[in-house]
């Protein structure tokens, strides 16, 4: 959906921020409690899993919209580095120098993580939005599985244990 006027695009900006900003206070609180950095690190993981499976979808067509020229999406997705990633950045290095995460890229590590959790959401969705009967055999095949709530924060569970240092 495409929107022309000043005022509609001003709307789809602040639509997508109030959709945005809870899971973004939940982050903070969590980044700022005092808390061991791995266990900061499992409660921020745990807000952006549960926001991915609530609105999993919506995302993938955010997505798919920046992709095809939509200028909030394009502005909200290209500004969306300085937000949550970042969060999770600044808390993957302080649990490497509380000595609790493997050393090595933070960024690296960042991306193992968003493979293993974030990433089954989001090509759910891409897949069902963007041509769901196209895509119905391989959802068909994984549908269950990726956004199964259970098995989604089972792959995170892996994850952090992959990063642990022990």
């Amino acid at each position: 959906m495409s929107i022309t006027s000043a005022t509609g695009k001003l709307f789809l900006t602040e639509l997508l921020e109030r959709w945005y900003e809870p899971l973004f206070t939940g982050i903070r609180t969590h980044a700022n409690i005092h808390l061991p950095a791995f266990e900061k690190l499992e409660a921020i993981l745990g807000d952006v899993m549960e926001f991915l499976l609530r609105h999993g979808q919506f995302i993938a067509q955010l997505v798919l919209d920046a992709l095809a020229g939509e200028q909030a999406a394009i502005r909200f997705i290209s500004g969306i580095h300085t937000r949550h990633p970042l969060v999770l950045l600044e808390t993957i290095r302080e649990a490497q120098q509380e000595g609790s995460v493997l050393m090595g890229d933070p960024m690296n590590i960042l991306i193992y993580l968003v493979c293993c959790g974030g990433a089954p959401f989001i090509l759910s969705g891409q897949l069902q939005v963007h041509d769901p009967k196209a895509a119905r055999p391989v959802l068909d095949l994984l549908g269950s599985i990726l956004n199964d709530p259970e098995s989604a924060r089972q792959r995170m569970t892996w994850a952090l244990r992959g990063i642990r240092r022990v």
